[in-house]
């Protein structure tokens, strides 16, 4: 075996381990061997239907199994698996299959397509066939394609190599200890790259994934499957801390927190009620997590995004972007069904994001570059915004976004979502005040609206539309 090969993991623990556990559902759990199975059926009938190196395939499906199991028999084909979001309706599935250039389509839902369209269940009705040498796998090789948030615009294909998840994985798994028979809980859609780290992590150590009934209450999933991890968004951690005043279970012993910035008053009582809490920074194009808090954080250090992991390189560059590389950064973005790849002669990509380090090599994530916007000349980062609006008491998300003004250019305004029912805005612009310049101050403040929603994060788009239509600069929107 050359050094850019591995042995797929699922194969070797299937061999090492065959009846330990890889995959807990409701159910009962599904043993390496069990999962090996399943993949062997999927190689077969997916290698009859002409299936090949390179060939990129959609997977549109609810079904967390259904999608490990194709995922790792496309790999063992060469082939890509690019995975679209659940949220999009059958007519959104055109843009990423032109953008992409996908061959055919996987899918457990209804569907009206050209392409050539198996369910998954069809797949499963190949006898298993014993591979005649250990199934390998090249650090190399085309492994996924994952769209970005699309939070600021349009979704890009971005297309990651079977080492990008590699060591992806192995930095978190040294940097969180995860260990052989540890528990992850899967509570993010395998959609999103967020849900994909879970699975790597896993599957590199041998630790369970654990996949909760849908919709289910965390604070019930944590206590029946007693994870020893989880990966969470803020929102899901809040509404935890909401459906439950217990203590987190003993066995947790890591909450990996990603998706934007945390609520002041979540970090606070997660951390006063004891929840082994860790903030972060990640992106698609880096196939998940960049940066991480340590154990034992305090809650000073849980305001930063931590400190680089294992396997990733990081900088600040002269306008304050923040600039990344390493084995885990992406192999550049599919667009009409070409690759593009934005990097520069050392291989450094420009995330968009601006931020900073510290004396003691934390990262600080200011915001966006494109998201900034001059108000009577002076330049306005709407995170700023934000993270004074998440201080305040009974907020849970706020986004800022521009609108216009006839005597500054753009003004900013805000979209807020509460804890409770207490709308108090006239509080919250005398809070602000205290803490901002007044031109940061919003001029209007909405209630959080009903959006279409493709992703973990809030589209920052949409909600700009949807402050455009709603403003008027005559009236008084507080």
């Amino acid at each position: 075996m050359s050094p850019r090969e591995i042995s797929c993991p699922l194969f070797r623990w299937s061999q090492e381990t065959p009846d330990r556990p890889l995959v807990r559902l409701p159910s009962g759990p599904i043993t390496a061997a069990a999962l090996e199975e399943r993949v062997r059926r999927a190689v077969v009938r997916l290698q009859n239907e002409g299936v090949g190196p390179g060939d990129r395939i959609g997977l549109w499906l609810d079904d967390p199994v259904a999608t490990l199991t194709i995922l790792l028999a496309l790999w063992r084909l060469r082939a890509v698996a690019c995975l679209l979001s659940t949220r999009l309706p059958d007519i959104g599935l055109d843009a990423p299959i032109r953008q992409v250039g996908l061959q055919a389509l996987i899918t457990d839902r209804p569907c009206v397509t050209t392409l050539p369209c198996w369910h998954p269940e069809a797949l499963q009705d190949a006898p298993p066939t014993v591979p005649k040498a250990p199934p390998r796998l090249t650090l190399d090789q085309h492994a996924t394609v994952f769209f970005t948030s699309g939070s600021t615009g349009v979704p890009k294909g971005v297309l990651h190599t079977i080492g990008n998840h590699l060591y992806s994985a192995r930095g978190v798994a040294v940097h969180l200890e995860l260990r052989r028979g540890d528990r992850w809980l899967l509570v993010l859609p395998l959609y999103h790259v967020g849900g994909m780290g879970v699975v790597a992590r896993c599957l590199l150590v041998g630790a369970e994934i654990v996949i909760p009934e849908r919709r289910a209450p965390l604070g019930r999933a944590l206590v029946r499957y007693a994870p020893t991890h989880a990966s969470l968004v803020h929102t899901q951690l809040w509404r935890l801390l909401r459906e439950t005043e217990s203590p987190p279970p003993w066995t947790l012993r890591a909450v990996l927190l990603g998706g934007s910035a945390i609520p002041e008053e979540v970090l606070q009582e997660g951390t006063a009620r004891g929840w082994p809490l860790h903030t972060s920074y990640g992106l698609t194009e880096m196939a998940s997590t960049v940066t991480a808090t340590p154990p034992g954080a305090s809650l000073e250090l849980l305001r930063t995004s931590g400190r680089v992991l294992p396997y990733r390189e990081l900088k600040i560059g002269p306008d304050g972007a923040i600039l990344v590389r390493g084995p885990v950064r992406f192999a550049g973005y599919l667009e009409n069904g070409r690759l593009h790849r934005p990097f520069d002669e050392a291989g450094w990509f420009d995330t968009g994001d601006l931020g900073w380090l510290d004396e003691a090599g934390y990262l600080h994530v200011e915001g966006r570059r494109d998201n900034r916007f001059i108000s009577g000349g002076e330049n306005i980062q709407p995170e700023a915004i934000e993270r004074a609006l998440l201080r305040l008491p009974g907020i849970a998300e706020a986004v800022v976004v521009p609108v216009p003004d006839p005597e500054f250019g753009e003004r900013p305004a805000a979209f807020v979502r509460t804890e409770g029912e207490r709308w108090e805005p006239d509080r919250w612009r005398a809070e602000l005040r205290r803490a901002l310049p007044g031109f940061m101050v919003p001029v209007a403040f909405w209630p959080w609206p009903e959006l279409p929603d493709g992703g973990i994060k809030a589209s920052r788009r949409l909600l700009k539309e949807e402050a455009r239509r709603r403003w008027r600069p005559s009236e008084d929107m507080g």
